[in-house]
């Protein structure tokens, strides 16, 4: 067997198999781990980088990234929580998912999944990390498919912890207990027996602490009739209900909004202002939810009364009020974002421009993202405001660098076209997918001021698509915009 002093020494790399190179590497990576040696840093990234090269275009390829984000990782926690590492390792890790999912085997898919969850639960953000592990690829052979459960159940546990109803956080720790149990009682990967055996001791103590002798979960179906029962269903389905049941437990879920935000002091003028403002947020996705429901199952080749003359079933491009419906929900989602952005202006009292009130400024000096985060928020300890920090980054960009996420930046190239100019629909999936950035129309013969015109084509999948992932998005915002308020209060009454 090669040894390691044997690979790093040797004029080439291109010798050694692939396998050899991927063996040094994670033997490296353990190295780094017990001690930051810079030299073992560059002698990893020498062949990660190869690895790299070596797998372009090939189903392993995602194998040798994710070497890199794990050098990543052990970096981030020795740094502070909004360090570069982290932003470089989440945008590695989302664009994996976005670009990979269908295209490499099962067993990759699911590693995938599991180290994105991973660097998502790090950052706070448990309702995305456990709708990751929920699209695991079914393969009963996969060691990575088993750990789906006690991931989701490790997940719970950090989720309880803004959780401030003893009922809600006894349920949630429940669950995950049976999680972790199930894992280690059945027939578990020896090597990770004694982490997730770790994991349950830590969610028994939480449970321990809470008091209660037992918590029986009795699934209680949907208690609804007719329509309202079907659109209930499917929220519970998308995991678009303000409940965090909805997450902890989708089959025992009643399939009910249970959000809503009273201010303590009914004197507070101001309070009660922001009380309002909250609760109106609540009833915009509640609005924006109900017409994605009623849009997405209306069948897009069943034409709508109000789409003649240019409903054309056979024609390239498509124009229905379906297709405007959705846009118009994809503008609500967005402006969503704004919206607690200006919340979080007026609740923390910042000091700025009304006009830079956006998620994507608000957290920085002067709001601009090259800069950096101001002072109430790099040294917040409230978990959920992170939370909201990270998914921000998401929508905008990591590593301060304006770079988003490429499935997102896609969706906010999206959203500037709807608002500014306009988004061309068409049949064909990803058909104009060569012009990353939309297709250019020369208008220079029009003998008018406007010289250049733009526009971007998506496909009906797409645009679907983008629009749920969006209104997921929105809801989680306001989840963990509601827990910044629930996390704030609980600490002033533990002060006093």
């Amino acid at each position: 067997m090669t040894n390691t002093q044997e690979i790093l020494q040797a004029p080439s790399l291109k010798i050694f198999s692939v396998q050899e190179i991927y063996r040094t590497a994670n033997q490296l990576l353990d190295s780094y781990q017990q001690k930051q040696d810079p030299q073992v840093k560059a002698d990893f990234n020498k062949l990660t980088d190869h690895l790299k090269a070596e797998l372009s275009g090939k189903a392993a390829y995602p194998l040798a990234v994710l070497m890199k984000c794990y050098m990543l990782n052990i970096e981030s926690n020795h740094a502070n929580w909004n360090s570069v590492s982290r932003h470089k390792q989440l945008s590695l890790l989302s664009t994996l998912y976005t670009d990979f999912e269908g295209r490499v085997p099962p067993a990759i898919w699911n590693q995938i999944c599991i180290d994105y969850a991973t660097g998502l639960r790090n950052t706070g953000r448990a309702f995305e990390s456990i709708q990751l592990l929920e699209n695991f690829k079914k393969m009963p052979d996969d060691p990575s498919y088993h750990r789906k459960k006690p991931e989701i159940g490790w997940t719970l546990v950090f989720m309880a912890r803004y959780l401030q109803e003893p009922s809600d956080k006894g349920i949630c720790l429940y669950t995950a207990r049976n999680h972790l149990k199930d894992y280690i009682q059945g027939d578990p990967n020896e090597s990770l027996r004694p982490l997730y055996t770790h994991y349950l001791e830590m969610a028994d103590s939480l449970y321990g602490q809470l008091g209660i002798k037992d918590v029986t979960i009795t699934p209680m179906g949907n208690p609804f009739k007719g329509k309202e029962k079907r659109y209930r269903d499917w929220c519970k389905t998308e995991q678009l209900l303000l409940n965090v049941s909805n997450d902890i437990d989708k089959a025992t879920a009643i399939p009910v909004d249970t959000f809503n935000y009273w201010h303590s002091d009914a004197q507070d003028m101001r309070g009660r202002a922001l009380e309002h403002f909250f609760n109106s947020m609540t009833q915009e996705f509640l609005a924006l939810r109900s017409l994605l429901y009623e849009t997405a199952k209306h069948d897009p080749s069943n034409p709508h009364f109000g789409d003649a003359p240019f409903h054309q079933p056979d024609s390239l491009y498509v124009y229905s009020a379906r297709n405007e419906y959705l846009k118009s929900v994809y503008r609500m989602a967005y402006s969503l974002f704004d919206k607690i952005a200006y919340f979080l202006k007026q609740y923390l009292q910042l000091e700025m421009p009304n006009s830079k009130a956006t998620l994507q400024y608000v957290w920085f000096i002067d709001e601009n993202p090259r800069k950096p985060l101001k002072p109430v928020f790099r040294n917040s300890q409230n978990d959920a405001l992170k939370a909201l920090y990270w998914l921000s980054r998401e929508l905008y960009g990591y590593e301060r660098e304006g770079e988003a996420a490429s499935f997102f930046k896609k969706a906010g190239h999206i959203r500037n076209m709807l608002e500014h100019s306009y988004v061309q629909i068409t049949q064909e999936k990803e058909l104009f997918a060569s012009q990353e950035s939309g297709i250019r129309l020369d208008f220079s013969s029009f003998k008018s001021q406007i010289d250049d015109f733009q526009s971007h084509h998506l496909s009906q999948d797409e645009l679907e698509q983008l629009t749920h992932a969006l209104a997921k998005s929105a809801r989680n915002a306001l989840l963990y915009l509601r827990f910044v308020l629930d996390l704030d209060h609980q600490r002033e009454e533990s002060e006093g």
